[in-house]
């Protein structure tokens, strides 16, 4: 309405143009110039003019990484983006193979940022991310993912007396380029247990080092995840040949000269193991 555009009453001419010369917060002014136009012969009249704005804009652009190395773009990630001005989700999309979602034409303001649907082999984030949009600025929000972890075990022990459990037998584990990223050590039970590793990785498990008089076993292990198996352990059982020799007996008589006489029967008590004789 022009006399509420103007604050008063207007002498009436022919013509008036209307321009809008300030807008209010977060909004552009309409650059848009009318021409009003009045019958002379007839007063107190009132011409309406509608005018629009458009609200302030900006965007907003998302990158998502691997909590344990960020230089690691996470695909197939999907946000919803809440608007706390409406009150509503106005936008969702899922990040791209190099980890990234960009929203774009966003009122400025503050919005809140969900995650809903995460990469399998990751942990969905539940936190809420605070977001605020300038104008004609684009806000950049990293955002780390937890991978889904597990853990590898082994258990070692006699092959001859599976009973028999081998302390310190030691293992490398490495993954998919050849880079040893944990080691496992028996304890007295023969058990060890790795450290949580990401399970979306490929493993290669192989014995470095056996307790003493035992050979090691040349046996390599490939360990390999399911991505719906967060936290598992995978256990492995491994067994090591004890080293064995020959031994030979022979009776002698008091001047320590070889005879073959009767039948003399050993013992060997040392360990538990029966030897050649």
């Amino acid at each position: 309405m022009l006399r509420s555009l103007v604050g008063s009453e207007m002498c009436i001419r022919d013509r008036y143009k209307v321009k809008e010369v300030k807008a209010i917060a977060n909004y552009s002014i309409n650059t848009k110039e009318t021409t009003v136009k009045f019958t002379t012969s007839i007063d107190n009249q009132i011409q309406t003019i509608d005018y629009t704005n458009k609200h302030d804009e900006g965007e907003l652009e998302v990158l998502k990484v691997n909590k344990l190395n960020e230089t690691m773009k996470i695909e197939g990630v999907k946000f919803e983006l809440y608007s706390d001005e409406l009150n509503r989700v106005i936008a969702s999309g899922k990040t791209n193979a190099e980890g990234k979602l960009k929203f774009t034409n966003l009122r400025t303001g503050t919005y809140k940022l969900y995650e809903v649907e995460a990469n399998e082999w990751y942990r969905l984030d539940n936190t809420k991310h605070s977001i605020t949009i300038k104008k004609d600025e684009t806000t950049y929000k990293t955002i780390k993912n937890q991978p889904k972890m597990g853990h590898i075990a082994i258990i070692k022990y006699d092959r001859d007396y599976k009973e028999m459990k081998l302390e310190k037998a030691k293992f490398a584990v490495l993954d998919s380029k050849g880079v040893t990223v944990d080691t496992i050590i028996t304890d007295k039970n023969g058990y060890g247990k790795s450290k949580e590793l990401p399970i979306y990785e490929t493993y290669t498990v192989k014995e470095i080092e056996t307790p003493t008089h035992y050979l090691i076993n040349a046996n390599e292990t490939t360990v390999k995840y399911n991505s719906n198996e967060d936290n598992a352990t995978k256990e492995y059982e491994y067994y090591d040949i004890r080293k064995e020799g020959n031994l030979k007996v022979y009776k002698v008589d008091e001047n320590n000269q070889r005879i073959a006489l009767g039948l003399s029967l050993i013992h060997i008590s040392e360990p538990t193991r029966l030897l050649s004789i």
